[in-house]
């Protein structure tokens, strides 16, 4: 299950091939400040429901998720994505000398 604190950890990205059952497939990532780094799997999931865990004031999914292919458009897009960021960094890097 992806886990991440201030953006450092795992996320799931991206959601393809809908099923009438309301599942998705996703794309778990290594994420590092919320940028994709690293895929660890695609993986089907059903949205089960949320909960709101007062002590530690935040929502809570749960889901039911089994494993599916890698998912290769979740991979174009999650490096374009890497990529554009570091793209932008270099631009303000050199604007900023």
């Amino acid at each position: 299950m992806p886990y991440s604190v201030n953006g450092i950890g795992t996320t799931y990205y991206g959601s393809a091939d809908p099923w009438a059952d309301g599942s998705s497939v996703v794309t778990e990532w290594i994420i590092f400040l919320g940028v994709p780094l690293l895929p660890l799997g695609s993986k089907r999931v059903w949205y089960q429901f949320q909960e709101r865990r007062w002590g530690l004031n935040q929502n809570v999914t749960h889901y039911k998720v089994a494993r599916v292919p890698l998912h290769l458009p979740h991979l174009a897009k999650g490096y374009a994505v890497t990529g554009g960021i570091w793209l932008l960094g270099v631009a303000l890097d050199s604007l900023h000398k």
